[in-house]
């Protein structure tokens, strides 16, 4: 319901939920705002969500220019201030990173589609999303093998799906219009990568957010299906693109 959704998206903190409930209306700026270097605040805007896996301090590295450590020791300054910048939560051994209120973040800050930050967040998005590894391709005695082993993502998918969400927000919640055709190229760029059952099944737990993303590469990628056929149709036959569990070490 609508009361969930809302302390889903504010962590349940107290000055997000303010601003969400009085629709934006608290005139005191946070204190990360001023006291973050913009490139350190830009990083954590487009990646959104992250852990500390290997795979998220590169690409946070690869984005700001800094050590994962010296990153982290910036933005952790505003996690337990009245308006924090980041939530932070811990989860047995591990600890995962999220923009306290993605919105309220976005409302702040935003991106120029010419710079060079968001040209180098896009070529790294596609580098996400078209995981090389095989742990999407293994067979059920395979996986579970990966499983026993302990085999990892290089990156987690809490930056995976924050990445994803960026790209929603710069085009539709900061209604950019000229971003639409660069996520257009993205998206139609991602999906051409696809051409067997086993890359359909992975690309499909994001398919719903790709839609949001590029509902014209999307469409434009299923109609073309029709004529070079890569092995969805077979998928939905079976009704398994988005009803089969597939299976995915742990993060």
């Amino acid at each position: 319901n609508a009361a969930n959704s809302l302390v889903a998206e504010t962590h349940g903190l107290y000055v997000p939920l303010k601003k969400k409930i009085f629709n934006g209306a608290f005139l005191k700026k946070p204190e990360w705002l001023e006291g973050l270097p913009q490139k350190i605040k830009l990083t954590a805007l487009l990646v959104g969500q992250w852990t500390d896996s290997d795979g998220d301090q590169a690409i946070i590295e690869s984005l700001c220019g800094i050590r994962y450590c010296d990153f982290m020791e910036q933005v952790q300054k505003y996690a337990d201030v009245e308006d924090p910048f980041i939530h932070v939560v811990n989860d047995h051994s591990s600890k995962h990173y999220f923009l306290a209120c993605v919105e309220n973040t976005w409302d702040y800050i935003d991106i120029s589609n010419d710079d060079p930050l968001w040209k180098q967040f896009t070529r790294l998005f596609v580098e996400v999303i078209n995981e090389s590894e095989k742990l999407f391709t293994y067979t059920t005695q395979d996986r579970l093998i990966a499983q026993f082993r302990g085999e990892k993502l290089f990156w987690s998918s809490n930056i995976r799906s924050g990445m994803i969400r960026s790209l929603i927000m710069k085009a539709y919640y900061k209604n950019d219009t000229v971003c639409q055709e660069t996520l257009d190229s993205l998206i139609e760029e991602i999906l051409n990568y696809v051409n067997c059952e086993e890359q359909w099944r992975y690309i499909s737990h994001f398919f719903v957010d790709l839609c949001e993303v590029s509902p014209k590469a999307v469409l434009d990628r299923l109609y073309k299906e029709f004529s070079e056929s890569t092995g969805l149709f077979s998928l939905f036959e079976k009704q398994s693109l988005f009803q089969t569990a597939v299976f995915y070490p742990h993060q």
